[in-house]
């Protein structure tokens, strides 16, 4: 929390401070041109008020220089003419000069305006400081003069005396802007603690469901109804932790089912060789073998099985290679192979000239597995057939048996479920036909399903795209 919210708070911090610089430097941009412009009318207002009175003292020299003394006395800043020849000015500075407008120029001690006065001399006022700045546009000294002349100006302040505005305005100096910055800052960490307090309070509570459900408690959940981010992390949690509660209730089933069928033939395999070592006579123990071999077999077709559907799970993630599949041959192949399986029964085969891209065994498995179980449960004949629909091939394997009740349509297809263990008892298998045809299909893009059959019994119908 404290990394999270120093993080918020300086990266807030850091952008106000940026706009708080930028804005104080187009401010104090914008603020030097308008003083700038307001000095320049005000030395323009002095130096007129300063040129007439200089010019009724006339050109006498004696009278002009008593004139400026007296002009002096009453004047914050000097007040003074020197011969243009001796002023040194850029070009710019002498053009706006001969074009009547005042120049200032920056120096150590102040301001100083030069204003042309005629064609021999320049008026000089200052340095200028910003507390001798009059608020009178009629200059400095130019108060009401003898028999009763109209006032020019204002009398201002003695020399050092500040305006009475000076001191008014406390955000002109350094420490009020610090202070009202430092005040800012103070005002967004409290919001930014009091906006990431709930979040962290949250996150916290999410970090404890998923404590809890690593430690094995599958049913903690975080049940966050919140439309934000926290609340679409909370339910991607929660369907996270549904598909693992889910896939492990699988696995405890798989395992609890697959304990089973080890423990029946193994069961069978006690007895038998009892009996084979209670047996009288040689025929009776090579009897009792040929049972213990019959067991073992199913054993192995077992672990076989299992291994293929374990197999086809890790395979989920990275495809095998695919190839083009001549899904006549395949079908032909596997006809000819439920024909030996049960001679008794009639399997009509109608498949055009088709090709898909599939893996070529697991095609095979998957038809195979399909046409087994079928066999298990007809009565007289099963029907595969192939079906092209777009951009999908339908594979139909029918028999004329039983048929799957609605209700065991979707549970058919799990993990060592038999609907007749009768049959499979007589024609062999182990639960996981069905549930590798799932898988196959899955990995393929492909889905199988069960309906009714046209022949009386269960339709399996195998799709994959082409």
């Amino acid at each position: 929390m404290r990394r999270q919210f120093l993080r918020v708070y300086l990266g807030i911090a850091l952008v106000l401070l940026t706009a708080a610089l930028t804005m104080l430097f187009i401010v104090d941009r914008e603020v030097r041109k308008v003083v700038d412009q307001r000095l320049e009318e005000m030395v323009t207002s002095w130096a007129r008020g300063i040129r007439f009175r200089l010019i009724r003292a006339g050109k006498d020299p004696e009278r002009r220089t008593a004139m400026l003394e007296r002009i002096n006395e009453n004047s914050p800043f000097a007040v003074h003419l020197i011969p243009r020849d001796e002023l040194d000015l850029q070009e710019e500075a002498s053009e706006r000069l001969a074009a009547g407008s005042p120049v200032l120029i920056n120096t150590d001690e102040g301001r100083i305006a030069y204003v042309d006065f005629d064609d021999d001399e320049i008026l000089v006022l200052g340095p200028l400081q910003r507390d001798q700045l009059s608020p009178s546009p009629r200059g400095p000294g130019l108060h009401r003069g003898p028999r009763g002349q109209q006032p020019w100006g204002t009398k201002p302040p003695r020399p050092g005396e500040p305006f009475p505005w000076a001191g008014k305005f406390p955000f002109q100096g350094a420490y009020f802007l610090i202070g009202v910055l430092l005040f800012i800052l103070v005002v967004i960490g409290a919001a930014v603690y009091l906006l990431l307090r709930p979040f962290e309070r949250r996150i916290y509570a999410l970090a404890d469901v998923a404590r809890d459900f690593g430690d094995g408690k599958w049913n903690s959940r975080a049940r966050v109804e919140r439309d934000d981010a926290i609340g679409a992390l909370a339910r991607t949690f929660d369907d996270m932790a549904d598909r693992i509660e889910t896939f492990i209730e699988r696995q405890k089933e798989l395992l609890r089912a697959v304990s089973h069928e080890f423990r029946t033939p193994l069961a069978r395999l006690f007895f038998m060789v009892d009996d084979a070592q209670d047996a009288p006579t040689v025929e009776e123990k090579n009897r009792h073998i040929g049972r213990i071999e019959g067991s073992l077999q199913e054993l192995n077709d077992l672990v076989e099985e299992l291994l293929t559907f374990v197999r086809l799970d890790g395979q989920t993630e990275e495809k095998p290679a695919f190839e083009t599949v001549d899904l006549g041959a395949t079908v032909d192949d596997v006809a000819a192979v439920i024909s030996d399986l049960r001679s008794d029964l009639s399997v009509n085969v109608e498949c055009g000239d088709l090709s898909i891209p599939a893996v070529p065994r697991l095609l095979r498995r998957t038809v195979l597995n399909l046409a087994t179980n079928a066999a298990r449960h007809a009565r007289e004949r099963i029907q595969i057939s192939c079906q092209s629909a777009g951009d999908t091939v339908h594979i139909h394997v029918d028999d004329d048996g039983p048929g799957v009740p609605r209700e065991a349509r979707e549970k058919i297809f799990e993990p060592f479920i038999r609907l007749d263990e009768s049959r499979t008892a007589e024609l062999g298998g182990v639960g996981l036909g069905l549930a590798i045809v799932q898988r196959i299909a899955a990995l393929h893009d492909g889905r199988v399903h069960v309906d009714e059959s046209p022949l009386g019994g269960a339709r399996f119908t195998l799709s994959l795209p082409t």
